[in-house]
């Protein structure tokens, strides 16, 4: 991973949310997993990735990222935004099941910018009598992805 990769997969992400008929200004989400240490080729990444997007315009970035890793993320990012002179706050979704509670706030996990909050993976859920392994989420949003309308 590193910037040059960053910008490509940016584009790939752009083009993949256009074909398939994503609305403007949706968010779409970078998948960082926990590291111990974060590599500096790993911050040019989604750095570059995130830049890809804001330049762009047609999407918002947004990041899930392990609570390990989430405030240096957070950072980056948010810095990526104030350099495109865009004055949104980046969404971000925290994963850990460290303390999670359904109907706990996303921000309960410890982050004041956490949109969302996944605490528990794989969960056997039963859903129209089907077993289903689901992840399971609390959220700010009604739909992380759905883009903010203008004006609010």
């Amino acid at each position: 991973m590193n910037g040059d990769r960053g910008v490509v997969d940016g584009t790939d992400a752009i083009q993949a949310a256009e074909k398939e008929g994503f609305p403007a200004r949706s968010i779409v989400f970078l998948d960082i997993e926990r590291m111990e240490k974060m590599p500096d080729a790993m911050r040019d990444y989604y750095r570059a990735w995130s830049r890809r997007l804001l330049t762009d315009g047609r999407y918002r970035p947004g990041v899930y990222v392990h609570a390990h890793n989430a405030q240096v993320v957070h950072d980056d990012v948010k810095a990526e935004f104030a350099a495109a002179g865009v004055n949104e706050e980046p969404r971000i979704w925290i994963a850990t099941g460290h303390g999670y509670e359904e109907g706990k706030a996303p921000q309960d996990v410890g982050f004041a910018f956490a949109g969302v909050w996944q605490g528990m993976i794989d969960v056997a859920r039963t859903v129209a009598d089907i077993k289903l392994p689901l992840d399971v989420n609390v959220s700010s949003w009604s739909s992380p992805s759905e883009p903010d309308r203008e004006g609010e």
